[in-house]
């Protein structure tokens, strides 16, 4: 059986403290076989950075989601491309 924990959106560094810490509570209570996190204004409350997707990995999140709201950081950009943990959305263009 597969569990997939899925966490909404998460908001600036409020948001961010408040995931990190309760991750291992989340994967003991629930024991997820993955934890998908939506990060699309992780950073400030618009967008996310590499630096704070790091974080969120490092933190034990397995994939992070995303929506328009991630393009607002154009140094995300080049990441998305590199970083296979990330869903960004197929039908939005990035010009």
């Amino acid at each position: 059986m597969v569990k997939i924990l899925f966490v909404g959106d998460v908001v600036g560094g409020v948001g961010r403290r408040a995931l990190l810490s309760l991750l291992p509570k989340l994967r003991a209570d629930h024991e997820p076989t993955f934890l998908v996190v939506n990060a699309e204004n992780a950073a400030g409350g618009l967008g996310i950075t590499p630096k704070l997707a790091d974080e969120l990995i490092a933190g034990g999140v397995d994939a992070i989601t995303l929506g328009n709201h991630t393009y607002h950081r154009r140094e995300i950009y080049p990441y998305l491309d590199s970083q296979p943990r990330i869903v960004r959305p197929v039908n939005f263009i990035v010009s």
